[in-house]
């Protein structure tokens, strides 16, 4: 079956036609099935954010970028050239999939792209912007009964998320918590929050306060449909 033809069904929601090219770059690294994958997406103006996800997680990234065919779409190609030559870390670790049409802000067909060609069995969608503070990743791949819940496929982990509340305070990631021990402390100082803390809806449901006493897993049970927190979970039967 032609490439062209396959993507175009599995994307037939999109506004399109677009073109989708998997794998423009393709990690050196094959990851391993139970790794976890972040999946996120990017335009133009945020290529050195992912530079910097990259470097930070180093494990497994699937990104989709959408660049608009139009006569800027030859030098917004060779910036991502050279940035991509200038960290081996991306070439490393980075599966990337170009989306090239005039279409702006279809964000869920380029998340779709980067989750539908992550090469593992667990993923986590997440933005670009983000800065990982811990490494989760290898904490939840360590842990035999947190990945025998995920490869069940019905459990998602929700990885809470944070932000300062002046932004001037949240400018140099160097300053940033790297324990839960030293965010709760920034927490008690009343320089960061909940990420979204005007927006409860959006994230009150994973009841911060709960977590920062807790020591050990413990169940979303105020789930409301406005509720979207940065999960990982497995890839197959998913919704999409």
């Amino acid at each position: 079956m032609p490439e062209d033809f396959l993507l175009a069904k599995v994307f037939s929601d999109a506004m399109g036609p677009s073109k989708v090219i998997p794998y423009y770059y393709k990690a050196e690294k094959t990851p391993n099935p139970e790794d976890i994958t972040i999946t996120t997406l990017v335009t133009a103006n945020r290529f050195p954010v992912l530079s910097r996800l990259v470097t930070h997680y180093q494990g497994p990234i699937s990104v989709a970028i959408h660049i608009n065919d139009d006569e800027g779409r030859d030098a917004i190609i060779e910036e991502l050239h050279q940035l991509y030559k200038s960290n081996p870390l991306m070439r490393q670790y980075m599966d990337l999939h170009l989306i090239v049409d005039t279409f702006d802000r279809q964000f869920n067909m380029w998340r779709n792209v980067a989750k539908f060609f992550a090469r593992s069995e667990y993923i986590m969608m997440l933005d670009v912007d983000f800065h990982l503070c811990t490494d989760f990743r290898m904490s939840i791949i360590k842990n035999p009964r947190i990945m025998e819940m995920l490869r069940a496929g019905n459990t998602a982990l929700v990885v809470p998320a944070f932000e300062f509340i002046k932004q001037e305070d949240g400018l140099d990631w160097q300053t940033f918590p790297t324990g839960k021990k030293d965010l709760l402390d920034i927490v008690r100082s009343e320089k960061i929050d909940m990420f979204h803390r005007t927006w409860v809806k959006g994230h009150g449901a994973t009841n911060y306060t709960k977590w920062y006493q807790a020591t050990e897993l413990y169940k979303v049970t105020d789930y409301i449909f406005s509720y979207e927190p940065y999960i990982i979970y497995k890839k197959e039967g998913s919704p999409w």
